[in-house]
């Protein structure tokens, strides 16, 4: 007698009818999964999220060789310094002030929780996370009054820099101009110097015309470079002079270019020390501009502050926590599943 085959075929229909008739266990892991979620946001309470806004705007009338990579430089030192100890320590000072919670509180600390959002000039975002709802709107408004505050003055300092430096690079053509002016004395005084030291008053002869030509062409720079003029070419011997009858032009010049340099000289180290003084200011200046340019304004925004709000609720993480238990039942089922398929 021949006995009947059994078959351990795998059947998806009969599958999903079964699960069909287990909605309990999905509704179980469902609500066992959310009460999960739910334990674990109260255990871990979440943090809260304030938000405040500042328009930032850039000058684009100002002209420079590459005035994209100065915008987007400026922008760079902008969101540098709204997280600088500069601006997050007066920050820091001003929450101390109006509540002891912040005491025990470090830059660092304050600077891990702050963000800023932007991609051009406009709307600047500045996200606060804190644990509390009320301590995160204090120093989402805190820090936005201190970065207000603290960009204005830096304008200020900004055009300051504006100022100094077109008065630095006024002194500083000046200083070269007079340089240039007393190197030029100078070559000319030693120039007369060395033809009259080179000079024999015996001699009768007329001086030749190539001699006469340099000295009235040396004679012709003077009355050019010379503030007072002294008139030395209207005092120029005749062409059949001899030597000797040059001499009293000749030191009339050296005379005259000694008195200019000793002026020169006096003018070029009174502009030197202008121009340190400016420089020193304008470097105090820059300092104190943290090199923003007054090409960059920083206004408040009309939205304002927006009350501190938490990041996830409670509920969200109870749905999570449920969708999550959801997932590794229907894990568990297929696991099963595939085991009773490979036998």
């Amino acid at each position: 007698m021949t006995l009947p085959a059994t078959t351990n075929e795998w059947n998806l229909r009969s599958e999903i009818l079964e699960i069909t008739h287990r909605w309990p266990q999905v509704f179980i892991a469902f609500l066992l999964g959310s009460l999960l979620g739910w334990g674990i946001g109260l255990i871990f309470p979440t943090a809260h999220r304030a938000q405040s806004e500042i328009y930032v705007a850039y000058n684009a009338d100002a002209v420079y060789r590459n005035p994209d990579d100065f915008k987007n430089w400026q922008f760079m030192e902008l969101d540098a310094y709204i997280v600088s100890d500069d601006v997050l320590g007066e920050t820091l000072k001003r929450l101390v002030e109006q509540d002891p919670y912040w005491q025990d509180t470090s830059i660092e600390q304050l600077r891990d929780h702050l963000r800023i959002y932007w991609r051009n000039a406009g709307r600047w975002r500045l996200v606060v996370e804190w644990r509390e709802q009320v301590h995160a709107t204090l120093l989402a408004k805190t820090w936005t009054g201190v970065i207000l505050e603290k960009t204005s003055q830096a304008a200020v300092h900004a055009g300051e820099v504006l100022l100094l430096d077109s008065q630095a690079r006024n002194y500083a053509r000046d200083e070269v101009n007079i340089r240039l002016r007393i190197a030029q004395l100078s070559q000319l005084r030693t120039a007369f110097e060395a033809w009259r030291n080179a000079q024999d008053p015996s001699q009768n002869q007329p001086l030749g015309s190539l001699d006469r030509w340099r000295l009235q062409f040396m004679a012709a720079n003077v009355e050019g470079l010379l503030s007072v003029k002294p008139g030395l070419l209207e005092q120029f011997p005749p062409s059949e002079a001899v030597a000797s009858e040059y001499f009293s032009v000749v030191d009339q010049a050296i005379t005259a270019l000694g008195v200019q340099l000793e002026v020169d000289t006096a003018q070029y180290n009174e502009v030197i020390t202008r121009l340190g003084e400016l420089q020193g200011k304008l470097n105090e200046e820059m300092k104190a501009s943290h090199n923003l340019t007054a090409s960059l304004t920083v206004e408040p925004f009309t939205n304002g502050i927006s009350t501190a709000q938490p990041v996830r609720l409670t509920s969200q993480m109870a749905i999570v926590g449920g969708v999550l238990g959801v997932l590794a039942w229907g894990l568990a089922f297929l696991g099963k599943l595939f085991r009773k398929a490979g036998r």
